[in-house]
């Protein structure tokens, strides 16, 4: 059910009541960020995934919520970071392989955006570290469909044989908007 952002202003508000009487209320703050990406204010989404993170530090789920807000602000270090932190809390969990690959899908719509332009080689190459990440979340069984229909989505986007060949003897990337975050 969605809800209009009238009812999740409503709703945030009374979340945030609960939390002023009890401030480690960890799924209020969850809630309460719920709310926010709802609203589309994934800044403090995020200041509140944290909240709640302090009293579930392990949580996977949170910090994959955390990467993918990153995400919609475009800061896609700070994304990958969680993605990592996930990774650790939960070795091989196929939720933090999928929200990887939709950073690195956002990564080429945004540098496209950026720079005004058109699909390069780089974008293609982006795309393939996205079909990467999903591949490692088909040996999750939980995403394991999800992966697959994302790959099924993200085969026209990926270097064609043509544009491997003739940058074959080329580093990996080269385009700024994603040499400064991808290593």
């Amino acid at each position: 059910m969605r809800l209009l952002n009238m009812e999740k202003q409503a709703a945030k508000t009374a979340l945030n009541k609960v939390v002023e009487k009890q401030p480690d209320h960890a799924e209020a703050h969850q809630l309460i960020a719920l709310c926010d990406e709802g609203l589309e204010n994934y800044s403090h989404a995020i200041s509140e995934y944290k909240k709640a993170l302090e009293k579930n530090p392990n949580d996977a789920d949170i910090m994959c919520a955390i990467a993918v807000d990153y995400k919609y602000v475009n800061q896609f270090s700070s994304a990958k970071y969680w993605v990592n932190k996930a990774l650790s809390a939960k070795p091989g969990y196929g939720r933090a392989y999928i929200a990887m690959a939709e950073i690195y899908e956002s990564a080429v719509t945004y540098c496209q955006n950026k720079d005004n332009r058109k699909r390069k080689y780089d974008d293609g190459l982006v795309y393939q570290k996205a079909y990467n990440e999903y591949q490692k979340a088909l040996n999750d069984p939980n995403f394991r469909a999800e992966a697959r229909r994302r790959m099924n989505n993200l085969q026209p986007y990926l270097p064609t044989d043509e544009e491997k060949f003739m940058n074959q003897n080329r580093p990996d990337l080269k385009e700024a908007c994603y040499t400064e975050w991808i290593n």
